[in-house]
């Protein structure tokens, strides 16, 4: 059984695309596609996964994708917690009466229009066409074959709607019901405020190229001037008679304030890691020598809440909405008895319930492959 479907396996009917319509590959698996005497990748609660569903449901894609996929056994399991995930959801928004909701319902009678006028339900038509070559189906294909591909076609919509129904519940009765207001917003601002620091800094200027002669003496006189300033020297009038920077000396060294990332990294490292009224050592940059003076620390922004209110609501109702999504589908998934064999997907090991949080994290390694609590970060 294992070397028969492998062998099925290798022609390649493999992998998902992102689409809203090929997404089917995280739907639930209806009770008749467990088919017995099976190889049984999954079970939740009573339902079974085998090997012959997870073919059939990623087996809607090209022979290049389905290479991928079937090279990538990392991804197999993905998908396979994929549908496992997908399947407890589904189950949750029927037993919770989702699916009997008119909106609901008048989207899921659309999408099965739109599903019976695609592309995938004419070209089932025109293979069973071309068999027979003629071109009235319904009088000159054998009757058992149409009705195979009539359940085919059945069956690829059950997945449609199904994922459908997931989709939506998790936008409507999660997401959709998270908000936040202008307290929340405002308390976000003043808590992500950054170090804003006020410096002084004295300069014994280096001239590029300069031999290291020309360093080691300006050095030294940086380190004469810091030990006038270790003595008790006044920082601001040494850095007005000896400093070499011509923008701050008349300023008593005044640089004003800087937000990380605004300057040589070296000056950068050594004045933030001061206090104020602190002095460093000498710091070495591209321009000569440093004596830094820590005259002030605050925190503060960038920008003006007004500026960028709209941005961090954004950002906040993200952060919600992921925090929420994830932590419904880990309580959702642990109040089912969820077994998993990833070792017949080619997996060394078995998968565990301990891992799904994890799982669910983690983005595949090809973006061929549809992330289920992806579709809704993004929006």
């Amino acid at each position: 059984m294992i070397t028969k479907l492998t062998t099925i396996l290798s022609f390649g009917i493999m992998i998902i695309k992102i689409s809203f319509f090929i997404a089917i590959v995280t739907v639930l698996i209806p009770p008749y596609l467990q088919a017995q005497g099976q190889e049984i990748l999954a079970k939740i609660g009573n339902k079974k996964i085998t090997m012959a569903d997870f073919t059939r449901i990623i087996g809607y894609n090209t022979e290049e994708e389905q290479k991928v996929i079937e090279s990538n056994p990392k991804l197999k399991e993905t998908i396979l917690w994929q549908i496992i995930r997908s399947t407890v959801i589904a189950d949750i928004a029927k037993k919770k009466g989702f699916d009997k909701k008119p909106e609901i319902k008048r989207l899921q009678n659309e999408m099965t229009e739109n599903f019976y006028s695609s592309q995938f339900v004419k070209h089932s038509v025109i293979t069973l066409t071309n068999k027979k070559g003629e071109t009235d189906i319904y009088s000159s294909i054998d009757k058992k074959e149409m009705k195979k591909q009539k359940a085919e076609i059945e069956k690829k919509l059950q997945f449609t709607v199904e994922n459908f129904l997931a989709s939506m519940f998790l936008q409507k009765e999660i997401l959709e019901k998270i908000t936040i207001n202008e307290d929340q917003v405002r308390a976000y601002y003043q808590d992500h405020s950054e170090v804003f620091i006020r410096i002084k800094h004295i300069l014994i200027k280096v001239d590029a190229p300069a031999s290291d002669e020309k360093k080691k003496k300006a050095k030294a006189k940086a380190e004469v001037i810091l030990g006038k300033i270790k003595k008790g020297e006044d920082f601001s009038k040494l850095a007005s008679e000896v400093s070499d920077d011509p923008g701050t000396k008349d300023k008593g060294g005044d640089l004003g304030f800087f937000f990380k990332g605004t300057m040589a990294p070296a000056l950068e490292e050594a004045a933030f890691s001061l206090k104020p009224g602190e002095v460093s050592e000498v710091v070495e940059t591209e321009n000569g020598f440093h004596i830094i003076k820590m005259e002030e620390k605050k925190n503060a922004h960038r920008e003006p809440y007004e500026n960028i209110k709209d941005k961090i609501k954004n950002q906040v109702l993200e952060e919600m909405r992921k925090a929420a999504l994830i932590e419904f589908i880990e309580n959702a998934l642990k109040n089912v008895q969820v077994e998993i064999h990833p070792e017949l997907l080619n997996k060394p090991k078995k998968g565990q319930l301990d891992n799904i949080v994890s799982l669910i994290a983690q983005e595949p390694e090809t973006d061929m492959v549809l992330i289920f609590v992806g579709n809704f970060l993004n929006e």
